[in-house]
C-alpha cells in the first residue's frame, strides 16, 4: 500500500518553479487500488488530485507523485480485455504502418506495451517488435504471446541494453508514457539513445483541450501526472534537439510524431493550428480550469436530477463498467455505496473486488439480470452504445441507462 506521496517542486517540461494551483478536485485513492471484499471495512488513504499550471511554459500537471512501482507494476488492465481494445490497437498500428512505412525487419519498440497486442500487429507485418512494460503480469502475457518484452520502467539503461542487443529503433511508440512518467527528461534521454537517426517517436496522451471543453474529468487521476497541450510540448522537444513534426487530435487524445532536428521533414500545419487553438481557449491560464470546475458542478447537478426520482422511489441503482477512470467519477460526482448497490464488469479479475476507497462491490454482468435495475450508470461511457445495446434486456419497466459524460443523458 502507498504510505506517502512525494511533492514535486518543478515543472516536468521546463523545470520552472513558478507553479500555480489551477484545479483542486476531491482527493481519491489510486484509481486501480481495488480491494478484496474481506477488506471492505478497512479505510484506504486518499491523495491530492490537484492540477497546477506552469507560469513559464503553460504546462498542466499534478505535483503530488505516488510511487510508480505501486501504481503500475500491479496494473492488470490488458488491452485484449478492454471493450474494443484489440480493434483500436490494430487500427493504430495499421495507420502507423501506412503513414510511416517502416521497412521489413525494422525494430519497433513499444514503451508501455501492455500485453503486446499492438506490437503483434507489427510482427505480422514483418517487423521486429520489442516491448517494455512495468506491469509484470502484462509483460508475461506479452512474452507468452511471442512479443519480446522487458518487465520494467523505460530508462536510458534499458534503452542502451536494447540498442546493444537489437540495434536502434526505426519506430518508438509511447502510449500514455508522456503522461505517466515523472521523469520525462529520463524518458527522452532513453529515446535519444535508442531511436535511429531517421526514426520516429510516436506518442499518445489525453488532450487537455478536450478535457476542458468536454468536461472529461475522469481523465484526471494519479497515474496521469501530465495533461498535455501542443505548445509546451513543442518547446520541450526543441530543448532535446527534437521536433514535433505532426499532430493528430483523435477522440479526446493527442497523437504526436517527433523526429530529430534536421530530419528534413516538413512541419505539418496541424502543429501551429492546434497551438493557436489552445491560445484562444486560454489553456495556459487558470480561467480555463475554473470553467472545467463549473462544468463538473453542472454535470453533478444534472446527474442527480436523473437519479433523485429513482432514489426517492427506493429503486435499484447500479453501475456498468469499472475502469480506472470510474474512481475519479465516483468521488467527483458524489456516488458512494449509499447510492450505487454494485457495479457490473466483464473483467474476471475485478469481479469479487470492491472499488477503491468507496468499496462498492464489483460483480459479473450476469448480476444485472438477477433483479432488474431501475437505473444503470455507464461508467465505461466511451463504450456506452455497445454496452447499452448488449444489456438493454436487463432493465425492468421504466428502467433507464444513464451516460454521465460528456454530459449526463439517458441512453
Amino acid at each position: 500500500m502507498v504510505e506517502a506521496v512525494r511533492r514535486r517542486a518543478t515543472c516536468r517540461l521546463c523545470g520552472s518553479t513558478a507553479l500555480t494551483l489551477a484545479l483542486a478536485l476531491e482527493p481519491t485513492p489510486p484509481a486501480n487500488a481495488f480491494v478484496d471484499a474481506a477488506d471492505r471495512d478497512t479505510p484506504q488513504a486518499r491523495f491530492p488530485l490537484d492540477i497546477h499550471l506552469c507560469d513559464e511554459c503553460g504546462h498542466a500537471q499534478l505535483l503530488d507523485v505516488l510511487d510508480p512501482q505501486w501504481l503500475f507494476q500491479r496494473h492488470r488492465s490488458a488491452t485484449a480485455e478492454v471493450p474494443g481494445g484489440v480493434e483500436s490497437s490494430d487500427a493504430w498500428a495499421d495507420d502507423l504502418i501506412h503513414r510511416l512505412r517502416p521497412r521489413r525487419g525494422a525494430l519497433v519498440v513499444g514503451i508501455g506495451s501492455n500485453d503486446g497486442t499492438m506490437l503483434r500487429r507489427f510482427d505480422e507485418a514483418g517487423m521486429r517488435p520489442q516491448g517494455i512494460e512495468p506491469a509484470v503480469d502484462l509483460a508475461r502475457s506479452a512474452i507468452s504471446g511471442g512479443v519480446p518484452t522487458f518487465p520494467g520502467f523505460f530508462s536510458p539503461g534499458i534503452a542502451q541494453r536494447i540498442e546493444e542487443e537489437r540495434g536502434r529503433a526505426e519506430l518508438i511508440i509511447a502510449h500514455n508514457i508522456l503522461a505517466h512518467a515523472d521523469d520525462l527528461a529520463g524518458v527522452i534521454e532513453g529515446v535519444q539513445q535508442l531511436l535511429a537517426r531517421d526514426g520516429t517517436l510516436v506518442f499518445d496522451v489525453a488532450y487537455l483541450l478536450d478535457i476542458v471543453e468536454q468536461g472529461l474529468v475522469d481523465a484526471i487521476r494519479h497515474e496521469n501526472l501530465d495533461y498535455h497541450t501542443v505548445a509546451p510540448l513543442v518547446r520541450f522537444f526543441h530543448s532535446w534537439d527534437m521536433e514535433l513534426v505532426a499532430i493528430q487530435r483523435l477522440n479526446g487524445r493527442l497523437r504526436g510524431f517527433v523526429r530529430r532536428l534536421g530530419s528534413g521533414q516538413r512541419l505539418d500545419p496541424t502543429v501551429q493550428a492546434l497551438s493557436e487553438l489552445e491560445a484562444r481557449a486560454g489553456l495556459a491560464t487558470v480561467g480555463a480550469f475554473r470553467g472545467l470546475a463549473r462544468r463538473l458542478e453542472a454535470t453533478r447537478r444534472a446527474l442527480w436530477s436523473l437519479l433523485q426520482p429513482v432514489r426517492q422511489a427506493g429503486g435499484l441503482i447500479v453501475g456498468l463498467g469499472a475502469p480506472a477512470k470510474s474512481t475519479t467519477l465516483l468521488y467527483q460526482l458524489g456516488l458512494g455505496p449509499d447510492v450505487i448497490d454494485f457495479i457490473a464488469d466483464d473483467s474476471a479479475w475485478k469481479q469479487g473486488l470492491c472499488t477503491p476507497g468507496l468499496h462498492i462491490p464489483i460483480r459479473p454482468t450476469e448480476a444485472l439480470y438477477q433483479r432488474p435495475p431501475d437505473a444503470v450508470i455507464v461508467f465505461a461511457w466511451e463504450h456506452a452504445e455497445a454496452m447499452v445495446a448488449r444489456h438493454r434486456a436487463c432493465l425492468g419497466v421504466g428502467g433507464r441507462f444513464i451516460v454521465p459524460l460528456p454530459e449526463p443523458r439517458l441512453a
